[in-house]
């Protein structure tokens, strides 16, 4: 069934500016395209940023932030980026609102939208992260590990035989970053930060086995993929900010290096973001703690799949807007 849910949001071709919002509980990524067939996929990024989320620990304080978010982000849109209100979409998560909010909310016509907001699950949500990721390339099978603190998922998938697509989300609530910081807070005072968030992620090792026992065929794939915000910090920091690839192959001596160089060798990196753009990016989203938490529990991930060493691993370049990029296409 993969990609029927896309041909669902299937309308008539249409070209132009484009503008997509996708949002959860604590961050707002937008994308701008210019697309000038659908049929081809014939499009070019125009802009693109990400806003997180920052309130008090309440729960409604964060939706009023996270709704004053998305009403800057809609008016930067409409009048700096110069895309009508009939070529905006809104991609939400179940994270966010309930559903008698999202009602209440499309009720109000956010800044006046033509369209209204688009809830999916991580289950859906994986489907176009594939569709934005691999479609025109020459990648066709492989395993994606998207690892995000509440969009989290992972995919087997074979576009030569759909049927062997197996998907399973996981939320990182139950085992993920801010457990890491959470033990972290509590215990190994005598440790380093970096060798605390080692010794916390390794706590995880039998949910993550749990995960991967349902993906009997994962010793026998040979291409790993990592999308989501522990991939894309790891990247962009490790190598400059420089990403020339659509998919760059790293190795898993790669990224314990980094752990080694946020634990003692942090002002690295902070030098490197005076001359970069994406490295700027990621100090500016996360703090020292958090990336070497976000780090530390990637390193779970891939140290505990079966013949590691065997697989080539890549970090997918454009995974934090593959899956705005196919919602806006195929939504067109």
């Amino acid at each position: 069934m993969l990609f029927f849910l896309l041909a669902s949001f299937v309308l008539v071709s249409a070209q132009g500016k484009l503008g997509g919002v996708e949002f959860s509980s604590n961050e707002i990524k937008v994308l701008v395209v210019d697309l000038k067939s659908k049929e081809t996929r014939d499009f070019r990024y125009r802009n693109n940023w990400q806003q997180k989320i920052k309130g008090e620990n309440e729960v409604d304080s964060l939706k009023v932030k996270l709704l004053e978010g998305l009403k800057l982000s809609i008016n930067k849109l409409l009048l700096e980026n110069g895309v009508a209100k009939d070529k905006i979409y809104l991609m939400g998560s179940k994270s966010s609102f309930d559903d008698l909010e999202y009602k209440l909310l499309n009720k109000k016509n956010i800044e006046g939208l033509k369209h209204p907001i688009k809830i999916f699950n991580e289950y859906e949500k994986s489907y176009f992260l594939l569709d934005g990721l691999f479609k025109g390339s020459n990648q066709n099978n492989g395993f994606l590990i998207n690892l995000d603190k509440f969009d989290s998922y992972f995919t087997e998938f074979d576009f030569r035989d759909v049927k062997n697509t197996k998907h399973i989300s996981y939320s990182l609530n139950k085992c993920g970053f801010e457990s890491v910081n959470q033990i972290v807070r509590n215990d190994f005072s005598n440790l380093t930060e970096g060798s605390k968030c080692n010794v916390a992620a390794e706590s995880f090792y039998y949910q993550i086995q749990d995960i991967y026992k349902k993906f009997p065929n994962l010793s026998k794939i040979e291409n790993i993929y990592l999308t989501g915000d522990a991939a894309w910090a790891f990247f962009v920091l490790y190598n400059g900010g420089v990403v020339n690839s659509d998919f760059n192959e790293i190795k898993l001596d790669e990224v314990i290096k980094h752990q080694q160089n946020l634990d003692r060798n942090f002002s690295r990196y902070q030098i490197l973001a005076t001359s970069s753009v994406e490295s700027e990016k990621v100090l500016n989203m996360y703090t020292q703690k958090e990336l070497l938490a976000k780090n530390a529990l990637l390193l779970q991930f891939l140290n505990q799949i079966q013949n590691i060493s065997l697989k080539k691993i890549y970090y997918c370049k454009n995974n934090n807007k593959a899956t705005l990029l196919s919602y806006l296409i195929n939504s067109n």
